[in-house]
């Protein structure tokens, strides 16, 4: 009998059967003081942690005598307290057996492994460090086993750096290796380095490479990358393989080829939930609103259960009232509803149809999450303020997409008492150096007349993108500072950032208003590829009464801007009292946009302005004769 339990204990692979055997051997008294005690016990213990009990595992484990914990079953353990979750409980396992007096339980390459897989769980940076220098320490830092989870520990902790100077160093380097780097650049935030290293590839690909590799040609739009893996995972044999399958599919969807996404989803071979969900939501991402409705029902009637990720990606894509409440109701009926991700899908979805009172509706009857406030604030800016205070009082925190949806909103206010109030909640609430949130800032407090602020804000940001610097130059051009304006644009290009259209043109213009003619031409000359840039340019030297140079530029101006540039030089031309060089302005203007009324007013204005009544009479009989109507809003009175 006793051979019968030992060879059933070694075979036990499910806690059920290691459950009942551990009943066995209790009324067998084989668990009882003595010899067949420390046969069975280490057994047992080993039975429950094979089978992913850690719990149970636990409990006996701490009767064992010092000499019967072995570094085996001190594995076993903390294996099976990862797979359980518990990666603090793994930790402790280890702490204790690197405490043990016992020599059969010294930390090996596998303990070293799981332990550090604890620290990636945990996001234990440093504590994962530690590990590192013991494991140099003890010998054991060249095992791959040991550099593979070190590899993806300092990936998950953020630094990237790290992990790229161990992969550099490792003299051998598996699949699984390579995998690991360009999955945890991927996810990092970084597919063009995931990308490049798996051009470098210098080991035999296999399916987890193509699960890695194909997220990011997603990522990057990279259609050409993303065949060629396609082609090589079909020569290598894995390209049938579920996951390869629906991260192609997401892949080609991504990347804007729906065609070939749509040939690989309709392959023969398995599909799951995720298959379905990618070709739903690659349809929606490709304005194929209809078809993904009809993937929707097709996948229902073939049995596949959908998730909250598929409600996610039909709301996404749902501009119809009537639609968008009938997938609410479905997605209530399969209780997709309570999750926090389909709740802020839904209170988009209804802001965008403009059912205000159903996306409030959706709001109050749910988790009242700070996603979910978060949502509501981005969908409704106007109430933004009055959603906060709201939020607040429902014991919801702020977090960063809070205040990067709220600052902007408050803005408009203009209330620079009201800024600093803002501000000095964001900096208790310890947000004050993420970038979103110092460019709301920043964009406050511009807007507020406060640009010592503004910029003391931006001069204190860690990282700044090109939205940050288009804030604080849109600050100094809405108030009039131009000289100030267009130094900071200098001082963006100089720090390797690329001046964008927005900033430019509120540069050009505030120099032009400033009389600034050489530093706006200055700021002209970086966004001369910009339509709108051109346009001020040639409005700014027509102030200045530079007419021959703004019609050299308004010559020059880039496809789809000339009606725009030769405008602006007409409208200068009218303060000027330049008959010559307005006509051809107007005839220029007139040819790129026809239906015009303000090119034709404002030729009509410079007759009169030059004393020419017939013509200007004529001009506006020809109005009258077109039909052309003056947009509601806008003034053709040259400033």
């Amino acid at each position: 009998m006793n051979g019968a339990l030992l060879r059933a204990l070694a075979r036990t692979r499910e806690p059920a059967k290691a459950e009942l055997l551990h009943g066995r051997l209790m009324t067998a008294g084989l668990l009882a003081e003595g010899r067949r005690r420390r046969q069975f016990l280490p057994r047992i213990t080993a039975a429950y942690a094979i089978s992913g009990a850690a719990p149970p595992a636990r409990r006996l484990f701490d009767d064992l005598p010092d000499d019967q914990r072995t570094s085996f079953l001190f594995n076993l353990l903390i294996r099976a307290h990862l797979r359980h979750g518990l990666p603090l409980h793994a930790l402790h396992l280890f702490e204790l057996m690197a405490a043990s007096p016992s020599l059969s339980s010294r930390p090996d390459n596998f303990t070293f492994t799981f332990a550090i897989k604890a620290c990636a769980d945990l996001a234990l940076l440093r504590g994962g460090a530690q590990l590192h220098a013991a494991a140099v320490a003890g010998g054991l830092a060249a095992d791959g086993f040991v550099q593979n989870s070190l590899l993806a520990m300092y990936l998950a902790g953020g630094a990237a750096v790290h992990a790229a100077a161990l992969f550099d160093e490792m003299p051998r380097r598996s699949t699984v290796s390579w995998n690991t780097m360009i999955a945890g650049l991927a996810r990092g935030g970084d597919p063009a380095r995931a990308a490049a290293l798996f051009d470098e590839m210098a080991a035999p690909p296999d399916s987890a490479t193509a699960t890695a590799v194909l997220p990011a040609c997603a990522a990057l739009g990279d259609l050409a990358r993303g065949r060629r893996l396609h082609r090589l995972a079909r020569r290598l044999g894995f390209s049938s393989q579920l996951t390869v399958r629906n991260a192609l599919v997401d892949m080609y969807a991504k990347a804007g080829s729906l065609a070939e996404a749509r040939r690989v989803f309709e392959e023969p071979g398995p599909r799951d939930v995720v298959t379905w969900t990618a070709m739903i939501g690659g349809c929606v991402l490709n304005g194929e609103g209809e078809e993904a409705i009809g993937l929707f029902s097709e996948m229902v009637w073939a049995g596949e259960r959908p998730n909250s990720v598929t409600l996610v990606g039909l709301l996404a894509g749902c501009g119809e009232r009537g639609l968008g409440r009938a997938l609410h109701g479905s997605g209530l009926r399969r209780g997709l509803v309570g999750e926090v991700a389909a709740e802020t899908a839904l209170i988009a979805m209804y802001a965008a149809c403009g059912l205000a009172r159903a996306a409030r509706s959706v709001l109050r009857g749910g988790s009242r999450s700070t996603a979910t406030w978060n949502a509501a604030m981005a969908s409704f800016p106007r109430e933004a303020a009055a959603l906060y205070v709201e939020m607040r009082r429902a014991g919801a925190a702020a977090d960063a997409a809070t205040w990067a949806a709220l600052l902007p909103a408050c803005a408009d206010a203009a209330d620079l008492r009201q800024a600093r109030g803002l501000h000095g909640q964001v900096v208790r609430g310890g947000l004050g150096r993420v970038q979103a949130v110092g460019t709301g800032l920043v964009g406050m407090y511009a807007k507020a007349g406060s640009r010592g602020a503004a910029r003391r804000v931006f001069e204190e940001m860690p990282e700044r993108d090109g939205v940050a610097w288009g804030a604080v130059i849109n600050g100094y051009a809405a108030h009039g500072f131009g000289r100030e304006a267009a130094a900071m644009v200098e001082e963006m290009a100089a720090a390797g950032e690329e001046p964008g259209e927005v900033a430019l043109c509120a540069a050009v213009v505030s120099c032009g208003r400033a009389g600034l003619v050489e530093d706006g031409m200055a700021v002209v000359r970086r966004g001369a590829g910009w339509g709108r840039c051109c346009a001020g340019g040639v409005d700014l030297l027509g102030r200045a009464g530079r007419l021959e140079e703004a019609r050299r530029l308004a010559g020059a101006a880039p496809a789809g801007a000339e009606g725009a540039a030769w405008g602006a030089l007409l409208g200068a031309c009218v303060v000027h009292g330049s008959a010559e060089v307005g006509e051809e302005a107007a005839r220029r203007a007139m040819e790129a946009e026809p239906e015009n009324a303000g090119n034709y007013v404002l030729l009509g204005n410079l007759y009169a302005a030059v004393g020419r009544w017939e013509e200007a009479e004529r001009v506006r009989r020809m109005v009258k004769t077109r039909g052309l109507k003056k947009l509601p809003g806008c003034s053709y009175t040259p400033s």
